[in-house]
C-alpha cells in the first residue's frame, strides 16, 4: 500500500509541476502575443509613413519636372 502511495504522491507532484509549467508558458505566450501585436502596430504605422513619403516624393518629382520643362 505504501508503494501505491509513493506513486500517487509522485503523480500528484508531477501534475502540479506540469500545471505550474503550463501557467508559466501561458504567461510567456501572452507576453509574446502582446509584443507581436505592438510590432504589427509599428509596422502598420511605418508602412503608412512610407506611403506618405512616396507620395510626397512623387509630388516633388512632378513639381521638378514641371519646373524643369518650363524655366
Amino acid at each position: 500500500m505504501s508503494e501505491l502511495s509513493k506513486t500517487q504522491d509522485k503523480l500528484i507532484s508531477d501534475f502540479y509541476n506540469l500545471k505550474k509549467d503550463f501557467a508559466i508558458k501561458l504567461e510567456e505566450i501572452q507576453a509574446l502575443y502582446l509584443e507581436n501585436k505592438n510590432l504589427h502596430k509599428k509596422i502598420d504605422a511605418l508602412e503608412r509613413e512610407n506611403r506618405n513619403y512616396r507620395k510626397q516624393l512623387k509630388e516633388l518629382q512632378e513639381d521638378y519636372d514641371i519646373m524643369y520643362q518650363h524655366p
